[in-house]
């Protein structure tokens, strides 16, 4: 019995010793900012996307492309990121959109945060999970011909590295009127997958094509830094 006592009492803390290593792996594999020789905030500037905004199979309202602006605040974190896109029109592009105080087809976020996570496509797809920096505020709102339009959720973006000062977002076009991809994992476990709060739009007055209908962006775009940052983690293990 004694012997039965001991050898519980050892597996117990091979158990326990397992769980720290395994925590710490886990921890030390999340996806992260590592800035070359200097420190946050690093700021940024883009282009090249393209927005979709998802209505019926033959309402939608289209940006031609896009600008944007922001800072990588911390090892994980980009704050105060904002996306005006140009040429953004609906009704088979008869009618042109914008936010208001904005010009005719300009179309503006609210500030954005974002985090960097670890897509469900892959554990070592990085993405970035989009979301107003105010939780209280829409993604982004505008009128259309007297439609005026809430959009509402997050987004996810997958992140690639061209070189340190250059990088490749990427948003996938919606399927079948949902969201791709729309899970990452949790990175405070790296593990868990975590389903967005999905980009959804509201619509009232006009002609109101949007009701409550699925959101999304769509198309590829270039994100150049001002410095040296690389993007390190293996993946979820």
């Amino acid at each position: 019995m004694k012997y039965l006592k001991s050898l519980s009492l050892a597996a117990l803390a091979a158990l326990a010793v397992l769980a720290v290593i395994g925590a710490s792996a886990a921890s030390a594999s999340h996806p992260k900012f590592e800035p070359t020789g200097t420190a946050f905030p690093i700021p940024f500037t883009g282009h090249g996307l393209h927005g979709v905004l998802e209505g019926t199979d033959t309402h939608q309202t289209t940006c031609k492309s896009s600008t944007v602006s922001g800072n990588i605040t911390s090892a994980i974190t980009a704050q105060n990121i904002v996306v005006k896109f140009h040429g953004c029109t609906a009704f088979f592009g008869f009618v042109a959109c914008n936010t208001a105080g904005q010009p005719s087809g300009t179309v503006v976020t609210t500030p954005l945060d974002a985090t960097l996570v670890y897509l469900e496509t892959g554990t070592n797809k990085k993405g970035l999970l989009l979301q107003p920096e105010n939780k209280e505020e829409h993604f982004a709102t505008l009128e259309c011909g007297g439609t005026s339009i809430k959009v509402i959720g997050t987004v996810l973006a997958e992140l690639t590295e061209v070189n340190e000062k250059e990088y490749v977002i990427h948003f996938r076009k919606l399927s079948n009127h949902h969201p791709s991809p729309a899970l990452y994992l949790n990175p405070s476990t790296c593990g868990h997958l975590i389903t967005t709060e999905s980009l959804h739009a509201t619509g009232t007055g006009g002609f109101t094509p949007f009701a409550t209908t699925p959101a999304g962006l769509e198309g590829t775009g270039t994100l150049t830094l001002t410095k040296e940052v690389k993007i390190t983690g293996n993946g979820c293990v």
